[in-house]
């Protein structure tokens, strides 16, 4: 909440004003933080000068809301040691957000993702985990081929791919009116896939992608089968993804969740929130693919996107439609 909130503040104020007098406190609550708090904790334990804990913590820590925070911090110092390190927890299992915690070091650090793709090699993760941490890399606002193709590997992914030939486009499509829209609508609403952070149907759901209240009605099945399989090539108009450029040559991107004169603040497509101060941008642009990471529906078997999308055809159809 707005405790939460403000105490990561502090923590990263201490850590940017070198206070050091505060770094016993902020590591003794970073082995207690709630997972909001951990992150930021962990981070400003290693700016205050004990990175070698946060290894030690990232390694042997004793709850994996810990081992996932420090490890975390650990890219913004090495991202040769936190790399392992991340391919060693994707072997456990993780919420979507823990996965999130590490993808946006990941992506965002020089190295990471490289460091990150040599560690995987060779190695079996949870198809889940590796199917999130590709979409999370779809809307980074960067091109990761490397680490895509090693999470691919890793995770055994077998992407239903974006362009299908015509008739197999034209078979799937003919089944829609035999799916079922009520299993379509447990696929809408799986936590993996995350479309109900960005969309909202009647009063439930997020605001940073189009409402789906009325798709049906609106849309027909060809459209809404090419915006889930390539969705950069169907952006709706004040829904594209921003990059925000830093000075020092991070890159970060997401929706424009709010501003003010000093800051601005970035969602991101898993609603995740970044603040970022205006003295740090070195640039600000509006990026041609869309929020919706192009691999929503990899994981999904064929009859589960046909149901799916017997679902979504009928959002705001009557039943004389």
């Amino acid at each position: 909440g707005r405790i939460e909130r403000r105490r990561g503040e502090h923590h990263r104020l201490a850590a940017a004003w070198n206070l050091r007098d505060l770094r016993e406190e902020i590591q003794n609550l970073l082995v207690n933080a709630p997972p909001a708090l951990a992150p930021d904790a962990a981070r400003a334990v290693a700016r205050l000068g004990n990175p070698r804990l946060i290894e030690s913590l990232a390694s042997r820590g004793a709850t994996l809301q810990l081992r996932v925070a420090t490890t975390a911090a650990l890219f913004e110092f090495d991202p040769a040691i936190a790399a392992p390190l991340t391919a060693k927890i994707f072997h456990e299992k993780l919420s979507p957000s823990e996965i999130e915690i590490l993808m946006a070091e990941v992506a965002l650090r020089d190295g990471g993702s490289k460091h990150l793709a040599g560690a995987l090699a060779g190695m079996k993760i949870p198809g889940e985990t590796a199917l999130h941490a590709t979409r999370l890399l779809d809307v980074s606002g960067k091109k990761h081929p490397g680490l895509t193709a090693a999470l691919a590997k890793a995770g055994e992914l077998k992407p239903l791919p974006p362009d299908l030939n015509p008739q197999d486009r034209d078979a799937l499509l003919a089944r829609i009116s035999d799916g079922n829209p009520g299993r379509g609508r447990a696929v809408y609403e799986r936590a993996a896939l995350a479309c109900m952070v960005c969309h909202r149907i009647g009063s439930e759901g997020g605001i940073i992608g189009p409402d789906l209240s009325s798709i049906g009605a609106s849309a027909p099945p060809d459209y809404l089968l090419e915006s889930l399989l390539s969705p950069s090539e169907k952006i709706k108009e004040g829904y594209r993804m921003s990059v925000i450029t830093f000075k020092n040559g991070n890159v970060v991107s997401g929706a424009i969740n709010r501003e003010t004169r000093d800051a601005l603040v970035l969602r991101s497509a898993f609603g995740r929130e970044t603040r970022i101060p205006r003295k740090d941008i070195a640039s600000r642009e509006t990026s041609p693919v869309s929020m919706m990471p192009g691999g929503l529906v990899a994981g999904l078997r064929e009859d589960e996107l046909v149901d799916l999308l017997a679902y979504l055809s009928s959002l705001g159809r009557t039943t004389k439609d």
